[in-house]
């Protein structure tokens, strides 16, 4: 028989679950996190490196030798030499799904950004993504859907929506700024949340744009300075999280309001 004190502490464990939810944590101070979870799947051409291979404060460059390819679009995958479609780490969209990462840029107009894609066909995605400084110090801020993501080439797709432009406050050059973008999936109906900086961006693609169960994680990464020296596009401390409904939230505190009524009703020895 459970009693109120037991489903009391039942109802704690389950929430101390369900708020310890983060499924990837990558602070790229071990080495090989970039090459052991993630998988280029553009061009070849990017250089995509773990700096200072497992050493405090690393983090992702993403270089490039030829001006003719400048992006590059990383997979999360735990099992990265495992090329066969449909076996890619994906996540569930029944609650929505969070991406955080800090970036910093060396040449203005270069942009980040992270891709949703079906895991049977990556081509069948959608993108938030962000251009730093792209005039001045206003940066810009658009969503795509069904950009083109294969070996031989890496694009945006078809804008949704129209361009959003703001003073993020994240600037090119030596620091860091946050990039942290939201899925929500209603039915097959998404909604998508960017911050990056102090602002914050939506976009809601049409009605049944997000048509796949699990969702890949991509991060695609767009650097305008070519083949010049130092011209890098960093990344680090990128996670992934679900975040429970709010429905999950009053279930508990229901719970816990009802089990400390009981308790408080139990006679005393």
């Amino acid at each position: 028989m459970r009693t109120p004190l037991r489903s009391l502490f039942l109802s704690l464990a389950a929430f101390t679950a369900l708020t310890a939810h983060a499924q990837v944590s990558l602070d790229f101070e071990t080495a090989g996190q970039l090459t052991d979870n993630f998988r280029n799947l553009g061009p070849s051409n990017p250089i995509n490196t773990q700096s200072s291979n497992g050493v405090a404060n690393d983090y992702i460059i993403h270089n490039v030798p030829d001006a003719s390819v400048t992006a590059a679009a990383l997979l999360y995958d735990t099992t990265p030499g495992d090329t066969t479609t449909g076996t890619q780490s994906t996540f569930s969209v029944s609650s929505p799904l969070k991406i955080d990462f800090d970036f910093r840029a060396t040449t203005a107009g270069s942009s980040i950004g992270i891709i949703f894609a079906d895991s049977t066909n990556a081509s069948n995605n959608m993108l938030a993504l962000f251009n730093i400084d792209n005039t001045g110090t206003t940066d810009l801020v658009r969503f795509f859907k069904d950009g083109t993501v294969t070996s031989a080439s890496v694009t945006a797709g078809l804008q949704s929506g129209s361009n959003q432009t703001a003073s993020t406050g994240v600037d090119i050059g030596s620091a860091f700024g946050h990039y942290s973008v939201t899925l929500s999936v209603t039915g097959t109906s998404p909604s998508l949340t960017l911050t990056v900086g102090s602002q914050t961006f939506s976009n809601v693609p049409v009605s049944g744009d997000f048509d796949w169960a699990n969702t890949t994680v991509i991060l695609r990464i767009f650097d305008t300075g070519g083949s010049a020296a130092n011209t890098t596009v960093d990344v680090d401390n990128f996670t992934i999280n679900s975040i429970p409904e709010p429905s999950t939230y009053a279930a508990f505190f229901g719970t816990s309001v009802l089990g400390l009524a009981l308790l408080r009703r139990r006679p005393k020895a």
